[in-house]
């Protein structure tokens, strides 16, 4: 059962998620495959990326209620943390708004702030365990049910992300837009981050720093 613990992991987690896909967008050099349609949509129209993006997590929301799945808890909460989870994406972008500017050095090292900050995401949420974001609890409904959809890297949801941008991109801007290394650099560099993280948990734990 879920407790006021995984809750605030959870929630703890929610900021650093919504810090780590604003670094990437607002880069410009694309964003988590999942939340590229977002991104797009939103430079193509007067909307929000914090506002498309909380369009999007409330129909992976509706997706993952649809499949009836007993991975995360979904209720009052997670609709809740849909809104705050995009006001703060919102509020990043406002106090990261001339990193569109920066030189590629910068561009590349938010890139990796980023890798990590999701990482980080990754564990809380994996100490949560009943509490996940939008999109990863429609991700692990979707490897349950259907197991044999999974590929290496990337889940069903971000393929369905990639080729969604891809359309979108051509229709909007009739040229590839917002699928770069942002894109790409992230899914490769999470797993590596997480096993930083982990590692050096371990150390902090084995040693007498705390």
């Amino acid at each position: 059962m879920p407790t006021n613990d995984s809750l605030k992991l959870y929630r703890l987690s929610l900021p650093l998620a919504s810090l780590a896909i604003t670094l990437m967008a607002q880069t410009g050099t694309g964003t988590l495959p999942t939340y590229t349609p977002a991104l797009i949509i939103a430079t193509a129209s007067p909307l929000t990326l914090g506002l498309t993006t909380m369009i999007f997590s409330a129909i992976f929301l509706i997706c993952q209620q649809t499949l009836k799945t007993t991975h995360g808890t979904i209720g009052l909460t997670d609709i809740w943390e849909i809104f705050l989870f995009g006001l703060l994406i919102d509020l990043w972008s406002f106090l990261f708004s001339d990193l569109a500017n920066a030189s590629f050095g910068t561009h590349v090292l938010c890139l990796i702030i980023a890798s990590f900050l999701l990482a980080a995401v990754r564990i809380l949420q994996e100490e949560a365990q009943h509490y996940v974001l939008a999109a990863d609890a429609l991700t692990a409904t979707i490897n349950h049910r259907f197991p044999l959809l999974q590929t290496w890297r990337f889940q069903v949801l971000d393929i369905i992300g990639l080729v969604l941008g891809l359309l979108l991109s051509f229709v909007f801007f009739k040229q590839l837009m917002h699928i770069g290394i942002g894109t790409l650099i992230p899914v490769f560099m999470i797993p590596f981050c997480t096993y930083v993280l982990r590692r050096g948990l371990v150390l902090i734990e084995d040693s007498d720093f705390l």
